[in-house]
């Protein structure tokens, strides 16, 4: 297994998973982690199973460590790291004017960008800042350096050309509307042509529509921007709102028709949404808080600035936007923010809401240090759109962590730690008095490996260590060909977790081939017929929503993963009974345990592609092996595999026909597939040494076989081996076959893969509760006891697993 694990045991501190403002101080957790997600978060020695064996050697956090999430960043200006401290007291306008736009016409200068620029991202990760927002200067070469640096140096982040076409210096306005869109479009598209970057719901580095505020941009170019957000619903926008008194007066001047309401404003030009990052909101009408509540809109709230730089004291009411379900984050609004660390701003919010809660006379409570280390950490996450993906340990999001070390003596600022300290009062001791010392930095996953790894040192050094580990970003792709894609091709993950629980056991079980029985298995097959009694081992309810199961694939004796067709939209048939339209839907991935409780739900296909109807699934050890297509015959398809760890899909051939069932024979490396009805099988050879070369396909056609059995439509199967002394590589499959007089006959082949020829074929008559032919689809195979047991799953949205044993 190697470096694709890594295990941590000690303290660790998180926010508390589907809570708001709590965090959770585990004294003695356990943290597995996988090719970079969480696999396994176990918070207690008692909450381990005792069946449990790390996969890897675990890294024992000493006395005075923890772990935390990463902090986020929600507003930060990179051109204005080199200006910090500069031109406090200034009013909002006068500081722009005499110190920020001076500073970031420096960004004309490319060389200059990349100097500062490496400089800016080391410092906010040395700050254990390991995702931010980012505004550049309005120069979009130096823009596009700034998204190569957070790549390059493993920073997540967003990354947006800063528009400004008006109201400006000559030196650093942009010449016009249409130039400025240009280039956002040109910013844009380099962003996302960066390795990993294609597919927002798993890039490093995304893009972000940038408006400085709506003083400097004129009604064309916001209308331009905001097209560009309603066109594209992956895209966030940021902008300055109702940041200081001064600026909401001059914005009132340049567009009186929406009396003063700058939610109005943006919201005209398409520019307020549930994507929306807006930075300040300390000058706020009831009617703003409102608007931008009932939008989804995000906060990013920045104290320090807020304080020092825009004419006064102002205190963005955190309370009342948290009270009211709005996404709060912090950012270091670096420039206007003096300090690039992220435990001044936590220390700053802090002063704030106490002086919030003396101006509201008590009406907004001040903020605790918990609820203010949510902030920077899950409630940061949620305002830039990464909360399914960073913010908290939680299994199945990547691991984004800092390794916090604190001691007993004057080695940094923080107050040093005693013997008899409770990991709240250390914990607290660091947020408040501890800094970039307490977690020197190293980053541990390099951006362009293609799986990341974890390098520990040496024990007696550790605790001068800080590890930030961020996952891979994954490769570039070209888009789908009529045959082939480049692997690994990663598509979306939409997950949702149920249960704080491994998806697949830890180590993964063997294969139905790697089992020392699969001979006495494959043997006890061929002797049934259909005259075998079955009897019923157990009825196992899954928990929730099920959709339509196609593939069934029990991994040890505790999980059960499910490939489901979700769908939303009904097909349509022509008086010919051809289809004039494919539908929409979703292919999902569950996982569920023993007792039929849902952990975990993951929708793997692209929205809004017409490829959603996944096949069956079958598992060879390490992956899961499926096919997404049409729902429709004669149409296209793809074939996936997916570590039941992550559950990630990597794409490793397209084809020009409907694929369902499929089973992957490890010994030839090919993968074979079954077409509309199981009328066809299609061999792939698998080619793991084009892993990320472009010009080459994953995975090649290297035979195709006509089905001329006409038993049972094959839905599910599984590679059972090729036996001792025979060349013969051998699957098991499931499934139905309608009759004309309406009769549906169920059965099972134990079929020659290579030929395509049945060995034995023995039709079913069990049927489900609800009347379904029990070999409806999914279908998982084992030998228990010495005794060969069938594991079906037939019945749609609400399904129960039957279990059978051949008597």
């Amino acid at each position: 297994m190697g470096s694709e694990f890594q295990a941590f045991r000690g303290a660790i501190i998180t926010p508390r998973p589907g809570s708001s403002l709590t965090i959770d101080l585990h004294e003695e957790a356990l943290l597995v982690v996988h090719n970079g997600r969480i696999i396994a978060f176990y918070p207690t020695p008692a909450s381990v199973p005792p069946s449990f064996s790390p996969p890897a050697p675990v890294h024992v956090l000493q006395p005075g460590e923890f772990l935390i999430p990463g902090f986020v960043d929600t507003h930060n200006h990179a051109p204005q790291w080199p200006m910090r401290g500069i031109g406090q007291g200034l009013h909002i306008l006068d500081w722009l004017d005499q110190v920020t736009f001076p500073f970031e016409a420096r960004f004309a200068n490319a060389d200059y960008a990349a100097r500062s620029y490496a400089d800016t991202v080391d410092d906010f990760l040395r700050q254990g800042i390991t995702t931010a927002s980012y505004y550049g200067s309005r120069h979009m070469p130096a823009t596009k350096l700034l998204a190569e640096t957070c790549l390059e140096k493993g920073q997540r982040a967003l990354v947006g050309k800063c528009n400004m076409d008006r109201n400006a210096p000559d030196y650093i306005v942009e010449e016009s509307a249409e130039t400025s869109l240009e280039e956002t479009k040109e910013c844009i598209q380099h962003i996302r042509n960066l390795p990993g970057c294609a597919d927002a719901a798993t890039a490093l580095v995304r893009p972000v529509v940038t408006p400085r505020f709506a003083i400097c941009c004129t009604p064309e170019l916001l209308t331009g921007l905001g097209d560009l957000v309603k066109q594209d619903d992956t895209l966030y926008m940021q902008t300055h709102f109702n940041e200081a008194q001064q600026e909401v007066d001059f914005t009132t001047h340049l567009f009186p028709q929406f009396n003063g309401s700058e939610a109005d404003l943006y919201e005209h030009y398409n520019l307020l949404n549930s994507r929306s990052i807006l930075a300040h909101c300390t000058v706020m009408a009831d009617y703003e808080k409102k608007r931008i509540g009932e939008l989804g809109c995000g906060v990013a709230h920045c104290p320090i600035s807020n304080m020092t730089v825009g004419g006064g004291f102002m205190v963005a009411p955190v309370r009342e936007y948290l009270d009211a379900g709005i996404n709060v984050g912090l950012g270091t609004d670096s420039g206007g923010g003096w300090a690039s660390q992220m435990l001044m701003v936590i220390r700053q919010a802090m002063i704030a809401a106490n002086a919030q809660e003396v101006f509201s006379h008590g009406k907004n409570k001040a903020l605790s240090i918990d609820e203010v280390f949510y902030l920077a950490t899950m409630g940061g996450a949620k305002v830039v759109g990464l909360d399914k993906t960073v913010g908290s340990f939680e299994v199945g999001k990547e691991f984004d962590a800092v390794w916090v070390t604190t001691t007993p003596s004057l080695k940094t600022a923080m107050t040093p730690r005693e013997d008899d300290d409770s990991l709240r009062r250390v914990f607290e001791k660091y947020v408040m008095t501890g800094d970039d010392r307490n977690m020197p930095w190293q980053p541990v996953a390099p951006p362009r490996r293609s799986s990341p790894a974890m390098y520990i040192l040496p024990a007696m050094i550790l605790s001068l260590l800080f590890f930030v580990i961020v996952s891979k970003p994954n490769l570039a792709s070209d888009a789908l060909k009529e045959i082939g894609l480049p692997l690994p091709f990663k598509q979306g993950l939409n997950i949702t977790i149920y249960r704080n629980e491994t998806f697949a056991p830890v180590p993964l079980p063997k294969s139905h081939a790697q089992t020392a029985d699969i001979e006495q298995l494959i043997r006890q097959v061929e002797s049934l017929s259909r005259t075998t009694r079955w009897t019923s081992i157990a009825n196992i309810s899954f928990e929730g929503e099920t959709f339509e199961p196609e593939g069934l694939v029990r991994l040890g004796n505790d999980r059960f993963v499910v490939s489901a067709g979700e769908y939303i939209a009904p097909r349509q048939k022509d008086e010919h009974g051809n289809y004039t339209s494919v539908g929409a839907g979703f292919a999902h991935l569950m996982v569920f345990d023993g007792k039929g409780r849902r952990i975990a739900d993951a929708s793997i296909s692209v929205p809004g592609s017409t490829e959603y109807h996944i096949g069956g699934i079958d598992y060879d050890g390490t992956y899961l092996w499926g096919t997404i297509g049409e729902y429709r015959p004669d149409s296209s398809s793809y074939v996936f595999r997916a570590s039941p760890y992550v559950l990630e899909p990597e794409i490793l051939v397209h084809h020009a026909d409907h694929l369902g069932a499929i089973v992957h024979d490890t010994v030839a490396n090919e993968v074979t597939c079954l077409t509309w009805g199981g009328r066809k099988a299609l061999a792939f050879k698998v080619n793991e040494q084009t892993a990320g070369a472009k010009s080459k396909a994953a995975a090649h056609l290297v035979r195709e076989k006509n089905n001329w059995s006409y038993f049972v439509d094959y839905q599910d199967c599984k590679w059972l081996g090729r036996p001792a002394g025979s060349d013969e590589s051998v699957m098991l499959c499931s499934g139905v076959a309608r009759l004309n007089d309406g009769y549906v006959l169920g059965g099972l082949a134990l079929v020659d893969v290579e030929t395509l020829e049945p060995i034995v074929e023995v039709p079913i008559t069990l049927a489900s509760s609800k009347d379904t032919r029990i070999t409806m689809n999914p279908m998982e195979v084992a030998l228990v006891d010495g005794k060969l047991r069938l594991y079906w799953l037939p019945d749609q949205h609400d399904s129960t697993l039957y279990v059978y044993e051949a008597a």
